[in-house]
């Protein structure tokens, strides 16, 4: 008796996890991207954008909070 409340608990859990928040479309993207393993080169080219990336959004969001001179 104890083992299938168990269980059961553990099922509904699992039904509420993280991947049960996911539409259809999100799931696909991710089975997608999962799929397409990057090499070393394109994984770095690819941090090295980001971080660019994120220092042009730093510094553009400095100069808002700076205002005008």
């Amino acid at each position: 008796m104890e083992e299938k409340k168990e269980k059961e608990g553990e099922a509904e859990i699992q039904e509420h996890g993280p991947e049960h928040w996911f539409s259809k479309w999100e799931r696909q993207c991710l089975a997608e991207a999962e799929r397409q393993e990057p090499s070393d080169d394109e994984s770095e080219q690819s941090q090295q954008k980001l971080w660019h990336l994120f220092q042009n959004s730093a510094t553009a969001v400095a100069q808002l909070y700076k205002g005008p001179e």
